[in-house]
């Protein structure tokens, strides 16, 4: 799988997550049944999960050569994502915590595409 390939498919995932966590209310106002289904922890996790294996492979492959800025973006991406979703403690700022996890893996992705597409030319 190319470089471009696993980033654009984080930067969807991250995105998703994002609006999944945004839309959410105001879906679930409209159609309360949208809102059972949707607010189940089980879909919350299942996405954390998602966003959490290209972000993996993109950023942490022992053959990955980007500077550490951007692993350092990912890196806590992925533990804001996994706090909200997986720590019971931090349950109060899961909406937070994912959105701001989100945001952090689609910028990460997108400044390694950014770099990748910039070493072509």
């Amino acid at each position: 799988m190319s470089i471009s390939t696993v980033d654009r498919a984080g930067v969807t995932i991250s995105g998703l997550c994002v609006i999944h966590c945004l839309l959410l209310p105001l879906a679930a106002s409209v159609l309360p049944m949208v809102g059972l289904i949707a607010e189940n922890e089980v879909i919350h996790k299942a996405l954390v999960l998602l966003a959490i294996f290209p972000a993996s492979f993109a950023f942490f492959k022992p053959t990955s050569k980007f500077p550490q800025i951007i692993r350092g973006v990912a890196l806590f991406g992925i533990l804001a994502l996994i706090a909200g979703a997986y720590v019971e403690a931090f349950h109060d700022f899961e909406k937070v915590l994912t959105v701001l996890g989100g945001m952090s893996l689609a910028t990460a992705h997108l400044l390694r595409l950014k770099l990748e597409l910039s070493h072509r030319h």
